[in-house]
């Protein structure tokens, strides 16, 4: 198992496409939602997304790989803030929902941006960012 850990909406999903529409590799997510329940045989598959603090993950065996999606924490939060004012939260203001991302009170939103590269960026044996990655053939067609 590998963890492929990011920040919400840095390509996560993205790469976890690539990985099984190209490569034929599976993959599962974890997380702590509980109107999402985990599978039983998450760890199974070869790759697990997280958007998860590495403290919190169970294993939380440093010994297991972990790849980390970087992007931009500015196009992060404007992508998020638009996610959820037309998707997870429907009519919500877009400036309060950009606010909130940002200002991640309690180590909401998955420690806040910052919090989250940084434990990452420590853990992870391989970082890749989102504006250098797998992701530029796609901006270069566009």
């Amino acid at each position: 198992m590998i963890w492929i850990a990011s920040f919400p909406r840095s390509g996560n999903t993205f790469v976890r496409n690539i990985l099984h529409d190209v490569y034929g590799l599976t993959s599962s997510e974890y997380h702590m939602e509980e109107d999402h329940p985990l599978e039983a045989d998450y760890a199974d598959h070869p790759f697990v997304k997280t958007h998860l603090l590495p403290a919190q993950l169970d294993p939380a065996d440093p010994g297991i790989k972990a790849v980390y999606i970087v992007r931009d924490g500015r196009d992060v939060m404007v992508s998020m803030a638009h996610q959820r004012r037309d998707i997870v939260a429907p009519g919500s203001d877009f400036y309060e929902n950009l606010k909130a991302a940002i200002i991640a009170e309690k180590d909401s939103f998955f420690g806040g941006w910052s919090k989250n590269v940084e434990a990452w960026t420590k853990r992870a044996g391989l970082i890749i960012r989102y504006e250098a990655g797998p992701f530029r053939p796609c901006f270069d067609i566009l």
